[in-house]
């Protein structure tokens, strides 16, 4: 497996904003995300993919949500093709505090984050002050510690057997989740159960998640709903994907324990 890690050049312009948007006061501690970045580098993480969310309003350009996620340059390929991963979340206009969370890149499908759960494995430092290497070391060690925990899930996910209605059940609470109102939903769940690729077209609970997480996050799947022909969208927002890869692993948790 290959990892490619980008440029310092290659980062979103929020990056490297060194002062904080004109709406917050004294009291708040700009942290420059290029900083924590520099940090993590330092701690053996390199940059494997960044994006921001989209700017409305002009004068938040640069100070906008942005998510980097970080993988260690020895980081091990575990279960399945899966390699652990650390996410930055910052924003400098006060609407995030700064975030870093554990999640596992699924290799097979560049599928993107497809675990994450704020009960292991996350860490919110603040914009308040405070020496920012202690901090960003104690929260990756934090982070590292736990990701054992999230293999083991995965493990114990590989192992379990599905049966069709089971799939369907975690399909159809998927699927209320991104389209909450029925009548907006493009597929039924069936159709989010069909596999892309001979991996993942078997009846364990892992599998199961990993149709059903892409097709709702990375679209393109078709299906007739209301009498029209209508396809899922791509999740384009970077916190957006990361939101719901997050209640997506929150409903397997509930319903593969």
């Amino acid at each position: 497996m290959f990892t490619e890690f980008k440029s310092i050049n290659s980062l979103p312009a929020a990056v490297f904003k060194m002062e904080a948007h004109e709406s917050r006061s004294a009291k708040y501690a700009h942290i420059p995300t290029i900083d924590i970045v520099q940090h993590m580098s330092e701690l053996g993480f390199g940059v494997v993919d960044a994006q921001a969310a989209r700017v409305r309003k002009a004068h938040k350009y640069g100070f906008n949500t942005h998510i980097v996620k970080f993988q260690h340059f020895d980081a091990p390929v575990n279960h399945d093709g899966t390699v652990a991963q650390i996410l930055l979340r910052n924003a400098h206009d006060g609407t995030k505090a700064v975030e870093l969370f554990g999640g596992v890149f699924r290799f097979v499908c560049a599928n993107g984050i497809v675990t994450y759960s704020k009960d292991y494995g996350s860490a919110s430092l603040g914009h308040r002050g405070g020496n920012l290497w202690d901090r960003i070391k104690a929260a990756v060690a934090h982070i590292q510690a736990s990701t054992t925990a999230a293999d083991r899930l995965i493990d114990g996910w590989s192992k379990k057997h599905l049966t069709y209605a089971q799939q369907l059940d975690f399909a159809q609470a998927a699927l209320e989740l991104r389209y909450p109102v029925a009548d907006k939903r493009p597929v039924v769940a069936g159709d989010l159960l069909e596999a892309k690729r001979p991996e993942d077209a078997q009846d364990n609970a892992w599998c199961t998640f990993n149709r059903v997480q892409e097709h709702l996050t990375r679209g393109g799947i078709q299906g007739v709903a209301m009498g029209k022909v209508r396809s899922i969208r791509k999740i384009r927002g970077a916190d957006s994907d990361l939101r719901l890869n997050a209640q997506l692993w929150g409903i397997g948790e509930s319903m593969f324990a």
